[in-house]
């Protein structure tokens, strides 16, 4: 799906080999979304509150989990409409310790501790996971919790990787986690009903695929925010634009160019992969691929919802 007014060059994989679809009840998710932040406090800063109208959080989930039901989508909207909201009131203070102090609270509403408040953050997260405990499968739920806490826990990474550049290889190890796409990913077994166990992810194939969306989701993150970023003096050392304009010498218009390519090889390594699967006699592999498949595609639509987060 080509993006609008971008003045970069962006992956093209949504246009060849991942094509997207959209999630039917992605509007009512959107609505819940801002009046569940709402009753939480949390939109009552109007600089976040205009982040996250840009953000389209119902279109984004929608076109990552267009088949899920309307109770886990709802679930996804609560807890990735929290993440939005929490990165943009934290995010971007490469020079400051807040996300810091944030977290170990965070990290107590994860294992059940009650809040501090009535509102704020830490008791929003409580809510957020308790709705999930009571809508999905009990692995699956388990599986988005340890997704958000690995994801939390990597922002102290980032927190040190902004301040010196980082290789290619530790950024594809964390980056991706830092923009969340751990939890992004954990949803696609509730949305696309399907139970994977540790040993079967880490087949080859299997793990090739979680790999690249969780890349990809990272990368492509990356790539919409740059120019904001950059007008807004935020730059992060540990984003994939500063990262190939600092290893290899590139220019910033080089940098996009080359960054594109290595999303594309990523989708199409998945794409591969994808098709080896779909080849076995496997039925839960088979809802396994279909998921993931519309999962990749939703991250190439997404870059258009993107740039409007992030319009200068």
């Amino acid at each position: 799906m080509p993006v609008k007014h971008f003045p970069y060059a962006l992956p093209t994989f949504g246009d060849t080999l991942f094509p997207s679809s959209v999630n039917p009840h992605a509007d009512e998710v959107e609505d819940h979304a801002r009046a569940w932040l709402e009753s939480h406090q949390l939109l009552a800063e109007p600089r976040v509150r205009e982040r996250f109208h840009k953000t389209r959080l119902g279109d984004s989930l929608g076109f990552c989990y267009p088949e899920a039901s309307l109770e886990v989508l709802t679930c996804a909207g609560e807890l990735l409409s929290w993440i939005t909201v929490f990165d943009d009131t934290f995010a971007y203070v490469t020079a400051s310790a807040d996300v810091a102090r944030a977290i170990p609270e965070l990290i107590g509403a994860i294992e059940g501790a009650p809040a501090r408040e009535e509102t704020g953050f830490a008791a929003a997260l409580g809510s957020s996971l308790a709705s999930i405990r009571r809508t999905v499968d009990p692995v699956h739920a388990d599986r988005i919790v340890q997704a958000l806490r690995t994801d939390l826990l990597a922002q102290y990474w980032e927190l040190g990787a902004n301040r010196n550049a980082v290789s290619l290889d530790e950024y594809l190890a964390v980056r991706p986690r830092t923009v969340y796409a751990t939890v992004l990913e954990s949803f696609a077994e509730p949305a696309g009903n399907w139970h994977l166990t540790d040993r079967v992810r880490r087949l080859p194939d299997v793990h090739r695929v979680i790999t690249a969306a969780l890349n990809l989701l990272g990368m492509c993150n990356d790539l919409v925010s740059y120019p904001w970023e950059i007008a807004m003096g935020e730059t992060e050392l540990c984003s994939l634009v500063p990262l190939l304009m600092h290893d290899r010498g590139y220019g910033t218009a080089d940098a996009f160019i080359e960054a594109s390519r290595l999303c594309d090889q990523q989708a199409r390594d998945a794409h591969d992969a994808l098709a080896r699967i779909e080849s076995g006699d496997n039925p839960e592999l088979h809802r396994f691929a279909r998921t993931m498949r519309l999962l990749i595609g939703g991250i190439s639509a997404c870059e258009n919802a993107a740039t409007e987060r992030f319009a200068l």
